[in-house]
């Protein structure tokens, strides 16, 4: 065992609260980190003191539970949603429905004694809460197995083997760790990791599977009884304001019902859209096809291999006051399908955005160590302030996922080869994967898209770069967007993939060290004998880079938000850390702060607060010339 259950608290609420001691006695997270969380300097808090280094460990666990990030994540980065579902509050408008931050304005109903965010920030209420959190994962969970004929007995003990920059790693399936993983990406993604061997990523790149591992073989109660505490502790409150949709209904209240259901085909007669309603349980975007099928609504969970038809009745014949719809996820994919009736209301994230899967109660997605969250209510976040994951599409293609011949989506360990794709009609839609998540290249006279970290390849045969253009492409992220897009046509046929055979690096192929994406830095950058290193997740790596030119080599900081970010000196040699990505560090072998210059930064236009950081924290080590 890795220790007691109090041990895995302890480690969960450090890792996302960022108040980790360890990592700040190493100079990894910093004062200045500190005081953003905290909303002020030490002397703030406790007079006597003059750095943060001074608090005993008390003090130090005060002040995590009080931790609060720029988007309004508290503690075990809490945030409205998640606990209007937990019944702990209420509100009509709140993150990501109507409010860009956790705004703490509705009301609190005192459950275990919070009646103010001030009593929330507290070990009492908190420590409370995250049990709340776990056995309402672990009810939707258990509640999906068993949909599938199966339980979590099944898969306790087990192990799961995934791939990490082509190395094969194997985890055991703890209890402990399949809470930190539903804590991640939500309970409906443990669910598809479970039966399905899936494994969701969220936007910065952290598995599930990760989480499993680090957080995996703590002590722990057995999960039924976490599921009983959860249920005895209800008070009624739960979801006041949680539900996506103005149906107002549940799962009893309901003509239709939306739920894990192994195996049906549920076909619905006499659905009246003028008086009838349809209750989503908690399905992310990602387990759901929505479609139409000889003039019916299909509501399909693949999956699952599960269908539910409302006969006779059209997506446009819908509105929002036929539904709730508990993920936020899923409520954007739906309302964004059904009838023009103000859909665009409800504030949920884009239905394919950067998050694998929202999760399934606005529990926090990766917090990492610097304190930062994602919460699982969709959308991106960034405790910086700045960092905003871009939403538009690229290609002029205009297809879905539901609409294209060729789907590029997350998909663990599929090798799919299409042998009769038509570049004249055809079409592909690429959904939210970073650049660095992706590999586009020519092997074999066919054009293959390679997701290294998913152990995951889409094949055209037959077909060349040259043979794509802009007009077969849907593609959700912005930087993705401009690799692929330099790739295909006129600019595939001058790089050195050609059709030779030989692999094609999506990462120079366009001739242009920065991979078609506009140029963060200031500098103009040559076309011959640079090296650009890209800084990106690499699990847990420590990459040393001996031979960095600082008169032309460049540092590509690419998709990565600001607050991922920590820059430090050791000795003779510059750190760059990429914060909540177990310890990857990249180390410039005899290069300080001092020595760099813009003209060495790069990011795309839509990622540069990403320099402001990098700038800052060189400036802070004694870069007076960088500006």
């Amino acid at each position: 065992m890795n220790g007691t259950f109090e041990d895995f608290l302890d480690a969960l609420l450090a890792f996302e609260s960022g108040w980790d001691r360890e990592r700040y006695n190493s100079g990894i997270i910093q004062d200045w980190q500190l005081d953003q969380w905290a909303g002020g300097g030490v002397a703030d808090f406790y007079p006597a003191y003059s750095s943060w280094s001074e608090l005993t460990d008390e003090e130090w666990e005060t002040m995590a539970y009080r931790s609060m990030n720029v988007f309004g994540f508290v503690g075990y980065q809490f945030g409205e949603a998640l606990l209007i579902d937990l019944g702990y509050y209420d509100d009509d408008v709140y993150y990501l429905n109507g409010a860009d931050t956790n705004t703490w304005d509705g009301e609190w109903t005192g459950k275990n004694g919070a009646n103010s965010l001030e009593d929330f920030m507290t070990k009492e209420v908190q420590d409370q809460a995250i049990l709340d959190a776990f056995g309402h994962n672990l009810e939707i969970v258990e509640n999906g197995l068993e949909a599938a004929g199966t339980s979590l007995d099944a898969f306790l003990g087990t192990t799961r083997t995934y791939t990490v920059n082509g190395q094969e790693v194997s985890v055991e399936l703890t209890l402990t760790g399949i809470l930190a993983g539903a804590h991640l990406n939500g309970a409906p993604a443990m669910i598809e990791l479970l039966l399905n061997d899936t494994v969701a990523n969220d936007e910065f790149g952290t598995s599930t599977l990760q989480y499993i591992a680090q957080f995996g073989g703590f002590e722990s109660s057995q999960y039924e009884d976490l599921i009983d505490q959860w249920i005895e502790n209800l008070t009624g409150d739960e979801g006041l304001g949680s539900n996506r949709g103005y149906a107002n209904v549940d799962a009893d209240t309901a003509h239709v019902v939306i739920t894990w259901s192994w195996g049906q085909n549920e076909v619905v007669t006499d659905f009246d859209p003028d008086s009838d309603t349809i209750w989503v349980d908690w399905l992310t975007a990602d387990d759901l096809e929505i479609y139409e099928e000889n003039g019916s609504a299909v509501f399909a969970v693949p999956s699952n291999n599960q269908t539910t038809t409302l006969q006779g009745v059209s997506l446009d014949d819908l509105s929002l006051a036929n539904f709730t719809i508990m993920d936020e996820s899923a409520a954007e994919k739906i309302l964004s399908l059904i009838g023009s009736e103000d859909s665009d209301d409800d504030g949920a994230s884009d239905d394919d955005g950067p998050t694998d899967d929202t999760g399934d109660d606005g529990v926090s997605d990766d917090a990492g160590d610097d304190g930062t969250t994602d919460d699982d209510d969709g959308g991106s976040e960034d405790p910086s302030g700045e960092y905003a994951w871009p939403t538009s599409e690229h290609g002029t293609a205009d297809v879905s996922k539901q609409t294209a011949t060729v789907v590029v989506t997350w998909a663990w360990g599929n090798n799919t080869i299409v042998s009769d794709f038509d570049p004249d009609t055809d079409t592909i839609f690429v959904d939210w994967f970073g650049k660095d998540e992706i590999d586009v290249s020519e092997v074999d006279g066919g054009v293959v898209f390679s997701m290294p970290g998913n152990n995951q390849t889409i094949t055209l045969e037959g077909i060349s770069l040259s043979d794509l253009s802009e007009d077969n492409f849907t593609i959700k992220d912005t930087a993705t967007a401009s690799e692929i897009l330099n790739l295909v046509g006129a600019a595939a046929s001058d790089d050195d993939g050609g059709d030779d055979g030989q692999e094609t690096d999506t990462g120079n192929a366009s001739g242009d060290p920065d991979d078609g994406a506009s140029d963060g830095g200031s500098a103009d950058i040559p076309d011959d004998g640079v090296d650009v290193h890209k800084i990106t997740w690499n699990w847990a790596a420590t990459e040393v880079i001996s031979d960095f030119d600082i008169s032309e080599d460049i540092l590509d900081f690419g998709s990565l938000p600001a607050a991922l970010v920590s820059i430090t000196e050791s000795d003779e040699d510059l750190i760059i850390e990429v914060l909540g990505n177990g310890g990857h560090t990249y180390v410039l072998e005899n290069i300080q702060a001092e020595d760099l210059s813009l003209a060495n930064l790069e990011s795309p236009d839509w990622n540069e607060s990403v320099l402001d950081q990098v700038v800052d924290q060189l400036e802070a080590l004694g870069n007076d010339n960088i500006a």
